[in-house]
């Protein structure tokens, strides 16, 4: 799941979860509730890996970042990304990582 480049970049207690559209939506629900209720510290962090089926609607109260790889064209949809974070007067970061037709 954690592919190549995610083990050799973050601690080795990484918890991975991921969540996407082509989960069953029961199988959604598990998943998010495991990643939700992990006992997440800097040498274990949790981290989810989902497509835009997490973008809106979902209360993840504890997400301090956020990284998008492929950020959409619409703003309302950027910003609600970036809004999984930061949330309730917490901290939190939002990075995008750009590719060349991206940068405008």
């Amino acid at each position: 799941m954690s592919g190549q480049i995610l083990p050799l970049v973050l601690p080795k207690g990484a918890q991975y979860f991921s969540l996407h559209g082509h989960i069953q939506p029961n199988a959604r629900s598990r998943t998010l509730s495991a990643y939700v209720s992990s006992v997440c510290t800097p040498d274990s962090p949790s981290i989810l890996l989902a497509t835009d089926v997490a973008a809106r609607g979902l209360d993840l109260p504890d997400v301090d970042t956020v990284i998008q790889f492929d950020p959409p064209s619409d703003t309302k949809s950027f910003s609600h990304r970036c809004g999984r974070t930061a949330r309730a007067g917490k901290d939190g970061r939002a990075w995008v990582l750009l590719c060349g037709r991206e940068h405008e």
